[in-house]
This record gives C-alpha cells, structure tokens and sequence, in this order.
C-alpha cells in the first residue's frame, strides 16, 4: 500500500467528512425536534447550589477595595 492511498484518497475522505456533517445535522434536528414536543427539561437547576446566591456588589464598594491596597 502506498503512501498516496493510505487513507483511502481525497474520495473517501470527502465522503467521511460528507457522513459526519451529516450525522451531525440529524442529531441537531433530534435534538430541536425532541425539545419542541417535550419542551424544556424542568426540574431543579443542577447547577445551582442550595444556600448560596448570587451577591451584587456598589461598584463604588469595588472601587473602594481597590484604593485601600
């Protein structure tokens, strides 16, 4: 086997790179499809941590922090 054909030629790559962009796609449109009949998942965000939240800050108190250093 020559080096020129190791991977099957600029035919076959074209076609394995034509699969995967289309396999690609499928998966989208399953995807929006599936999330169109059941809607969003619902539930508890599992990213967000019981007890803890988001702390909003002046930024004048930010600006302050800095000139004290």
């Amino acid at each position: 086997m020559s080096s020129k054909n190791l991977f099957g030629g600029p035919r076959t790559l074209l076609i394995v790179a034509a699969v995967v962009v289309a396999i690609a796609l499928v998966a989208a449109a399953a995807t929006l499809l599936v999330r169109a009949v059941l809607g969003p998942p619902e539930g508890e965000d599992p990213f967000e941590i019981e007890g803890y939240s988001v702390v909003q800050v002046d930024p004048q108190v930010i600006d302050l922090a800095f000139a004290t250093r």
